[in-house]
């Protein structure tokens, strides 16, 4: 019974959320994005969306544009190799600290 009080709960905030407030005053969306456009003007500023920040930044760090490039790519590359840095004897989770654990999750 606990479980359906809480899906209840969610359910109830999240069709709030959806219908009445999408915007939330730029905490879940960008509040450019609700802006009416003009078709005439560019805008000053272009606001980037928070996940993308990290390549632009590699981007302008850069002069060259394809070697911006390719360090995104490599940035990108370099999350699968994250796996094979672990040079712990040691493979299963039973055996590892609750730190390593928490961390995962």
């Amino acid at each position: 019974m606990k479980d359906w009080v809480g899906v209840a709960g969610f359910g109830i905030l999240f069709a709030s959320v959806i219908f009445f407030n999408l915007e939330m005053d730029g905490y879940l969306f960008e509040l450019p994005n609700f802006k009416e456009a003009n078709l005439i003007k560019t805008p000053d500023h272009i606001a980037l969306v928070w996940y993308f920040l990290p390549f632009y930044a590699i981007l302008h760090a850069v002069p060259d544009k394809l070697t911006g490039v390719i360090l995104m790519g490599l940035s990108i590359a370099a999350l699968f190799l994250l796996p094979w840095l672990d040079r712990c004897e040691v493979r299963s989770y039973y055996h590892r600290s609750k730190l390593h654990l928490i961390n995962i999750i």
